[in-house]
């Protein structure tokens, strides 16, 4: 899954003329390492599970602990680029990615692996947001818009073959690595471009950058551990005193979190969360749709891949396969609104989001209908379906969030709309993955499992669907100004 980023912010600094051939590959490199490994972690879950001897929340963390610890550095992240040189903040966060990668290879078991996907989600919080900045500050014009262009290609193509590439690693098994390889090719795609960033890289700082807010930082990624473990643990089967205990200090961390927040934002500090931007309507439940929206599509993958590998026993490359029609309908629904949203407006994010309700819907009929002996082509009717519903929606989804919103809070709103993927992505991975594992866990097969998820994922959708109507009907369209770096950056 992509990443989505906005950038509809001013610029605190001329673009300078004082890139190379090589920056721009450079920074799409490090871009495609990070968002392949997204996508490429779920192909290879079964496989990591086994060797292992991982549980289902177990599993939930190692996915969960990236995304969690990547939104709570995300936003401080972009600040620290500005303050301290975008380069330097790119290398560091290029350099602890890599590191952690070659630490989940090496992992022991299960609970070591979890620290190095946290450890991973760091890095790539820090490095992600310098990527956009840099290219908002060092393109000038045209140049600018072709390089987005490219992150955005970059994203695609990691989401598209990302599982193949998973898939590929584990078949060929180098030097008997087998699901390790999937984080060692991180280390070496990272080596080739940090040796190069020295020369092909420029460093950068903002004239005015905004204070750290460490404290809200912190604040929100305590509410988030805390909140999101004990529906991990529930993945067992059971609610314990220690769950509840964790549930309650996540709402009290999160209550501080708001209070603290308000305050420091009507002091005139700059907090990781403007809260006063919920005042505006259409944020406020496009912030909802959002979280809701991202919630679904990492829990539908992890639910997707265990149930392929696992109940139907399809070998790592077959259900690598089974995936393509959904990658491809991502590719088409996204050129579909790109070509046709400035036309259909908010009729195709509504249409989007109900097709991927749809989606679930049928391919829970065919879970069933097929039972044990489905085959790859069954499902692509509903991979289809899906793949090319949430490419109209996404294309579109933080335009119309954001349409609302004065230009001189796009920083803030747009950190908001953009810390949804990998918040909602978490509360996906934890309530409706622990909801899948916690069935499982009672006796009840992966197939009963597999469709209670997409039952729960297609009223999520409706609610979804419902919300966007709350959107305005239509905006402008809006080109790149001559501005800033956004003020951080994602997917998945």
């Amino acid at each position: 899954m992509t990443s989505s980023f906005t950038t509809r912010l001013p610029l605190s600094e001329p673009a300078a003329l004082r890139t190379t051939s090589l920056t721009l590959p450079v920074l799409l490199a490090a871009a495609f390492m990070e968002l392949m490994d997204v996508s490429i972690l779920n192909i290879a879950l079964p496989r990591l599970s086994r060797g292992l001897h991982a549980t289902g929340p177990e599993l939930q963390w190692i996915i969960a602990g990236y995304s969690m610890l990547f939104a709570t550095v995300l936003i401080t992240a972009a600040r620290l680029g500005d303050l301290h040189g975008r380069r330097r903040a790119f290398q560091w966060g290029m350099v602890l990615f890599m590191m952690a990668s070659a630490g989940c290879g090496l992992s022991p078991n299960a609970t070591v692996l979890i620290v190095m996907r946290m450890l991973q989600g760091l890095g790539g919080g820090v490095m992600m947001p310098q990527i956009l900045s840099i290219i908002q500050v060092e393109f000038p014009g045209g140049e600018r818009l072709r390089a987005l262009a490219m992150y955005g290609a970059a994203g695609g193509l990691a989401t598209v073959i990302g599982p193949f590439i998973g898939a590929l690693l584990i078949r060929l098994d180098p030097l008997g690595s087998g699901w390790r390889s999937i984080f060692f090719v991180n280390v070496i795609i990272g080596i080739a471009a940090l040796g190069l960033t020295w020369s092909a890289v420029p460093e950068s700082r903002s004239r005015s950058p905004l204070s750290l807010d460490i404290p809200g930082m912190l604040l929100l990624g305590g509410a988030a551990v805390s909140l999101f473990a004990p529906f991990i643990a529930a993945g067992n089967g059971t609610w314990t005193a220690a769950d509840s205990a964790a549930a309650c200090t996540g709402g009290m961390l999160l209550v501080a979190l708001l209070v603290y927040e308000y305050r420091a934002g009507s002091r005139g500090r700059t907090p990781v969360l403007d809260l006063t931007l919920f005042g505006i309507r259409s944020f406020r439940w496009g912030i909802l749709a959002s979280f809701l929206f991202f919630s679904t599509i990492a829990a539908f993958f992890l639910a997707a891949t265990i149930y392929l590998q696992v109940a139907l026993r399809f070998s790592v490359l077959h259900a690598g396969l089974t995936g393509l029609p959904y990658s491809i309908g991502i590719v088409i629904g996204a050129s579909a609104a790109s070509a046709l949203g400035a036309r259909l407006q908010r009729k195709l994010l509504v249409a989007g989001a109900l097709g991927m309700a749809g989606s679930m819907i049928l391919l829970s009929w065919t879970v069933q209908a097929a039972g044990s002996h489905a085959t790859s082509f069954d499902f692509v009717p509903g991979l289809l379906l899906g793949g090319v519903s949430m490419g109209c929606l996404v294309v579109l989804l933080i335009d119309f969030v954001l349409a609302d919103i004065p230009q001189d809070r796009a920083g803030a709103a747009s950190g908001i709309a953009n810390l949804m993927q990998p918040v909602g992505g978490a509360a996906g991975i934890a309530v409706i993955g622990g909801l899948f594992f916690g069935i499982h866990a009672d006796g009840a097969p992966y197939r009963s499992a597999f469709t209670a998820v997409l039952a729960v994922e297609a009223g999520v959708l409706l609610l979804v669907a419902a919300s966007l109507f709350l959107l305005p009907s239509r905006i402008q369209d809006h080109d790149l100004p001559e501005g800033s770096p956004p003020e951080f950056t994602p997917d998945s």
